[in-house]
């Protein structure tokens, strides 16, 4: 019965790991017409994790996959 219990824990704790993971989100902003918009501050909703994009409008920031990005 032991060993059962010890391998669920195993289990669980993995799980609980790989929801904190964080993902490398790559992007471009562009407007309503794509046009493409250079120095746009992009942050992680509720952190202070944020970045800039560049002059080709990319950027890249870690978030989770549940967090949501602000564009400003």
């Amino acid at each position: 019965m032991k060993p059962k219990i010890a391998f669920l824990v195993a289990i669980m704790s993995l799980v609980s790991l790989t929801s904190f993971a964080q993902n490398t989100i790559k992007g471009v902003v562009k407007d309503s017409s794509g046009e493409i918009l250079p120095g746009v501050v992009v942050t992680v909703q509720g952190s202070n994790a944020g970045t800039i994009t560049d002059v080709d409008g990319s950027f890249t920031i870690k978030a989770n996959a549940s967090d949501k990005l602000n564009f400003n």
